[in-house]
């Protein structure tokens, strides 16, 4: 995939169009099939199937991952929310300027989105960085709506194919980059995204 490419789907997934005034429950009829969201259909690689279908099939393939990994690995992205979250309490416009540069997207869309989602700094990057990684295209509110409903990261990045160390270490170069480390996720000129400095 060409870096054009993944650069446009980035922008698109940051580019979401919710209502404002009422965040919550457009994140939450993301996975029906009404257009409130953009789109009626997921479109994957075999073809488009209903959102609510593609959220059973992401549940169920998670469910197929020992609950141990599945728990080791919740418990390290949870840490990442927390490291992202304690970060942009001390510098918000820091950490969304990094964030933003990580995305390849500008810092005013990232913050727009954050706060049309009301989700956390971390919350944020988690979600982005799964759907940046999966294999099939899906927006990161639908993975926002889907851990507000209870489901773990880690059984969320399961359910999209995703091998739970990788995921993993992704975000925690993610988490370095919105802290100020001197890690950061980049997108390089194959479309890959890839750990800089």
């Amino acid at each position: 995939m060409s870096r054009d490419v993944i650069l446009g789907i980035v922008a698109a997934l940051c580019a979401v169009a919710l209502p404002q005034q009422e965040p919550a429950s457009a994140v939450r009829s993301a996975w029906t099939d009404e257009p409130t969201c953009g789109a009626e259909m997921w479109t994957q690689s075999d073809g488009a199937v209903p959102l609510h279908q593609a959220r059973q099939e992401i549940l169920d393939r998670g469910a197929g991952v020992a609950a141990a990994l599945r728990a080791t690995a919740g418990r390290k992205l949870n840490a990442v929310c927390v490291r992202i979250d304690d970060a942009a309490a001390l510098d918000a416009p820091a950490v969304a300027t990094r964030l933003a540069a990580s995305f390849a997207v500008a810092p005013e869309m990232l913050i727009a989105e954050q706060q049309q989602l009301g989700a956390s700094w971390g919350e944020l990057s988690v979600a982005m960085t799964l759907s940046a990684l999966s294999p099939e295209p899906v927006p990161a509110p639908q993975l926002l709506e889907l851990r507000r409903s209870g489901v773990g990261w880690a059984r969320i990045a399961a359910g999209l194919g995703l091998d739970l160390d990788a995921v993993v270490a992704t975000a925690r170069s993610m988490g370095r980059a919105a802290s100020g480390g001197a890690t950061r996720l980049m997108v390089d000129p194959s479309g890959s995204l890839i750990a800089g400095r």
